[in-house]
């Protein structure tokens, strides 16, 4: 079994994720390279290219670019990662299932679980993709102070929480802290704290959340 992960070192420090296909990797290296060949890159190379890695080494070389990223494959063999199926029926169950995915929709590993039913079938595991905007949840984000920001918006909690320090708690909206929180709160609003002398295009969210370590804002 193999996995990928992405490590990035950037305004919003240092993090990793992890990937179960190299092309999902792939795509996520993509997305995060766009938005800083588009601020250095594009008038005078025109749009990014398909490779990401050209476009990051061309980055480094012509512009002095600081921030990281890098890709790694890893070879998972714990114990504890999922056997290759040998049962031939339930071979069949998988093939049956692969043969219904959708590349970044619905995916099934070669080694997925399957659980043959009584019921003329079999239940069998799956990645399946949610964007943000497929989520309808209310979010909430927790000061140390018992301060509460109330989210409606599962784009603009992303965005806050971009921006919050770990000692911060992160809790699914209810009715009670949106009543405590006085009303729904905006990301900006939360990354400010109501200071009406930061400007968004003055300050990356990095900035932000150092300010707010600091007790700038």
């Amino acid at each position: 079994m193999k996995i990928w992960t992405l490590t990035y070192n950037d305004d919003n420090g240092v993090r990793t994720e992890v990937f179960n296909s190299a092309e999902a990797a792939d795509k996520a290296a993509h997305v995060w390279i766009t938005e800083y060949w588009d601020d250095y890159m594009v008038e005078e190379h025109g749009l990014l290219p398909e490779r990401w890695s050209w476009a990051y080494e061309k980055l480094c070389e012509t512009s002095g670019f600081m921030d990281s990223i890098h890709v790694e494959t890893h070879n998972i063999t714990s114990d504890l990662a999922p056997k290759e199926i040998q049962d031939p029926i339930e071979k069949a169950y998988l093939a049956a299932a692969q043969a219904r995915g959708r590349d970044g929709e619905l995916e099934i590993d070669s080694n997925a679980n399957v659980s043959v039913s009584e019921d003329a079938g079999a239940y069998v595991q799956g990645w399946v993709w949610v964007s943000d905007d497929e989520v309808d949840t209310s979010m909430a984000i927790i000061e140390p102070s018992g301060t509460v920001w109330y989210f409606e918006l599962f784009d603009q909690f992303q965005l806050a929480l971009a921006g919050t320090p770990g000692a911060f708690e992160v809790k699914l909206g209810t009715p009670e802290l949106l009543e405590k929180s006085g009303g729904v709160n905006d990301a900006w609003e939360f990354l400010t704290a109501g200071n009406d002398d930061l400007k968004f295009e003055d300050l990356s969210i990095g900035e932000l959340q150092e300010a707010r370590l600091n007790g700038n804002v």
